[in-house]
């Protein structure tokens, strides 16, 4: 399926958690894989992703640039989910 962010913005070599909301079907505890569409700038990493409640997928973004602040922009990410 898919599921969307608001706007991040994250600091250089650091890390944000935001909400990827919309993601149907989804339950609390299923085991995630999300992927990225090819729209999120290129100094963005999906780390880590979690089912934290029905319909919603947590994930860990890490900006590897390295001089400045930078935003993720409202983006759609692509998942999948093993119960």
């Amino acid at each position: 399926g898919t599921c969307d962010i608001d706007t991040v913005t994250i600091t250089a070599s650091s890390s944000a958690y935001t909400d990827c909301q919309n993601a149907t079907n989804v339950a609390a505890g299923d085991k995630v894989f999300v992927t990225a569409t090819s729209s999120l700038p290129d100094y963005f990493v999906v780390q880590a992703a979690s089912s934290t409640a029905a319909g919603k997928i947590n994930i860990k973004i890490y900006n590897l640039g390295w001089n400045s602040s930078q935003a993720t922009g409202g983006r759609t990410f692509y998942w999948q989910a093993i119960r």
